[in-house]
């Protein structure tokens, strides 16, 4: 795609694309993963609009759990 997002504008300012706290929420002790991100209605306009040259992904299992699963990822442009 060619396109890098260098700088987000969020609730709290302007951030630099590769900042490690772009998108970390601030529920530190939830048990809840997906509390670590923050809320779909705070991503910067363009990330909530769906777009971003690149993508984030978030895989999690139940606790203690033995299950085993397959994943086919695919990434293509729409």
């Amino acid at each position: 795609w060619e396109i890098k997002a260098n700088s987000f504008i969020t609730s709290l300012g302007k951030m630099a694309g590769h900042d490690p706290n772009l998108f970390v929420g601030y529920k530190p002790y939830s048990q809840n993963p997906k509390d670590y991100f923050v809320p779909d209605n705070e991503l910067p306009p363009l990330v909530h609009s769906g777009f971003n040259p690149s993508f984030i992904v978030t895989v999690s299992h139940e606790k203690g759990s033995g299950d085993t699963s397959e994943f086919e990822i695919t990434y293509g442009r729409n």
